[in-house]
């Protein structure tokens, strides 16, 4: 009887010493509550990301992608979400273009979990080339096009105009004044047909790497030179050529850039380009498509992830603003020579046959978008005045300011 009451007693015993409760699992946070409308954007995003829809599409106007990416910028415009919404949205497009694994993609994503959690401010990457945003919000652009292979100076009744030597002293004399000066080129540099244009290419492009030049567009006389030797430049080049509006079949000329992101002076600038004759076939597989639908394939993306939009075309300005017509983002469109300003600096022409170097100014008007300030049209003669120009430039102004040959 005994035996039995102690083994009633141990049974009891180990009913009642339950083991303890376990504590309550920590549970991170997945965003502090102010940023919970950028978080439901990332969330969507991370639901869309490896679809075949969106591989394929991307951010084209008029997908439900490019939807997502208006949406975004929309949060862009409220100074507490802006740093946060313009970091996914550089992540989203890092994704399409880079890749879930490469490493820009990778660290993006971790500084945008960071930031939506708190745990940083600092959301910027130092060497990314949308990093450091905001700043003194001034950019200096000299740029050149339409030189169509002219790289001696030309004959004119007062002496000789252009030549690469002017230009290369007069670009690193505008630097003086602007150290964060960005180097363009609207296209149709190169010449072809001729005994020596390939060398003279070749010079060209040389000649602009040691000047520092930070992107040149395309046009019809470049595209003209071969793929052959526009391939060799592009290898030559330090910088990249952009043509936003080439139709590839299977990526055959993968070293052309449909837009570039360029950081000057506290701004993210994105460069895009436009080459002439839509519809002409310039390499088998390669084609040159309309301007409007090249626009509404890489417009948004590229305005989702950069402070100003520079357009670098060969195409006057009524085929520019019927390309536009319904698609805002372009800020400044740099273009053909033979054209003239339209008074507000949304066109400005290029000095055509090398002949000089076109300056402008933009600025950001307090808490607005980037915008031309002021322009001027320099000359290359043996007596221009660089000290004018930049006084020009900080007076400010956008009416038609070519300085006399």
């Amino acid at each position: 009887m005994k035996s039995v009451l102690c083994l009633v007693c141990l049974l009891a015993l180990c009913a009642c010493a339950r083991p303890p409760e376990p504590s309550p699992e920590y549970v991170e946070p997945r965003c502090l509550p102010q940023y919970e409308d950028v978080f439901v954007l990332f969330e969507e995003f991370q639901r869309f990301r490896t679809g075949e829809d969106f591989l394929r599409q991307g951010f084209t106007a008029g997908s439900a992608y490019a939807d997502w990416l208006q949406r975004v910028s929309l949060l862009e415009k409220k100074p507490e979400l802006a740093k946060r919404a313009r970091l996914l949205a550089v992540w989203a497009v890092a994704w399409l273009r880079e890749g879930a694994d490469s490493q820009v993609t990778s660290q993006l994503g971790i500084r945008l979990e960071a930031g939506l959690k708190g745990e940083t401010e600092d959301l910027a990457m130092d060497g990314n080339p949308t990093s450091q945003l905001g700043g003194k919000g001034v950019v200096g652009i000299a740029f050149t096009g339409d030189t169509q292979g002219a790289l001696a100076p030309q004959k004119v009744k007062k002496g000789d105009v252009g030549g690469i030597p002017r230009r290369t002293s007069l670009v690193n004399a505008i630097r003086g004044g602007y150290p964060d000066l960005l180097a363009l080129d609207a296209g149709d540099a190169l010449s072809s047909g001729s005994p020596g244009a390939e060398n003279n290419n070749r010079a060209l492009i040389m000649s602009m790497n040691a000047m520092g030049y930070h992107a040149m567009g395309l046009g019809l006389h470049d595209l003209r030179v071969g793929e052959g030797q526009l391939r060799e430049l592009a290898g030559l080049a330090t910088f990249p050529l952009v043509c936003s509006n080439l139709e590839q079949s299977g990526q055959a000329w993968p070293w052309l850039r449909p837009y570039v992101l360029l950081q000057r002076g506290g701004v993210s600038v994105a460069v895009l380009g436009l080459a002439d004759g839509a519809g002409q076939a310039v390499a088998p597989g390669v084609r040159i498509l309309q301007a409007r639908e090249a626009l509404a394939r890489v417009l948004p993306e590229a305005r989702a992830v950069s402070d100003c939009v520079v357009l670098l075309t060969q195409l006057g300005r009524a085929e520019v603003a019927a390309a536009l017509a319904g698609q805002d983002g372009v800020d400044v469109v740099l273009g053909d020579g033979k054209e003239t300003v339209d008074g507000r600096g949304w066109y400005l022409p290029t000095v055509p046959k090398g002949a000089g170097v076109g300056v402008v100014r933009l600025q950001r008007s307090g808490q607005g978008p980037i915008s031309p300030a002021s322009w001027v049209s320099i000359p290359l003669t043996s007596h221009a005045s660089v000290a004018h120009a930049l006084k020009i430039l900080e007076e400010g102004g956008l009416q038609e300011k070519v300085l006399a040959f």
